[in-house]
């Protein structure tokens, strides 16, 4: 099997990618797991990632990232990924992957592909309150728009952002974003605005 993980939203890529290996480390153990930076590969490696088990690890699930980065092997691959062993799931995460490519349109067409965006302002505070509940805390609509204007729209640091306030209070408050999210260029001449126009500021 074979899945295609792309898109501009790394952060979801590298969320599905966790989840694909807690899955099969709960069922098949952790020998079986092995990452492969993409960009050091060479095609004499190819058979023995993609074609074989090992006593160890009938099962396999092989991670390639940064597949972008290596032009070479990608007509190669291409070559060889119909030819995965059925005991061998291979992932392929890359936010970059040209669409151009021999590749692409054989992951798009023959992978369970997936194609993640960024998220928007809406999708953002859903997935701010399911966080803070993970960890155990509450953040409102409100809050969580307030939060976004102040630290970004980058999920990597948002879901640093979260877990630090539920930490520091479970019911995040405006309050506690002041106090502990340092604002963005951006955030800070929101706030700077919208005092302005609410006659705080000359």
């Amino acid at each position: 099997m074979i899945i295609t993980l792309t898109g501009e939203n790394t952060y979801a890529i590298a969320s599905t990618e966790r989840q694909l290996i807690a899955d099969f480390t709960k069922k098949y153990g952790v020998n079986g797991v092995e990452r492969v930076d993409a960009e050091q590969i060479t095609p004499a490696r190819l058979p023995d990632l993609l074609q074989g088990a090992s006593l160890f690890a009938p099962q396999r699930l092989v991670i390639l990232k940064s597949l972008g980065a290596n032009k070479p092997i990608q007509e190669v691959l291409t070559n060889f990924l119909p030819k995965t062993a059925d005991e061998i799931t291979v992932v392929i995460g890359d936010s970059a992957l040209d669409k151009r490519t021999r590749l692409y349109k054989f992951l798009k067409s023959k992978s369970q592909f997936k194609e993640f965006a960024n998220l928007s302002d809406n999708q953002l505070c859903a997935w701010l309150s399911k966080e803070a509940a993970q960890f155990g805390g509450e953040i409102k609509p409100a809050v969580a728009q307030y939060l976004l204007t102040r630290a970004g729209r980058d999920q990597w640091r948002l879901a640093n952002e979260i877990q630090k306030l539920v930490s520091f209070k479970p019911e995040i408050t405006k309050e506690s974003v002041d106090i502990l999210v340092e604002a963005t260029p951006e955030g800070t001449a929101f706030e700077l605005l919208d005092a302005a126009l609410a006659g705080k500021v000359n």
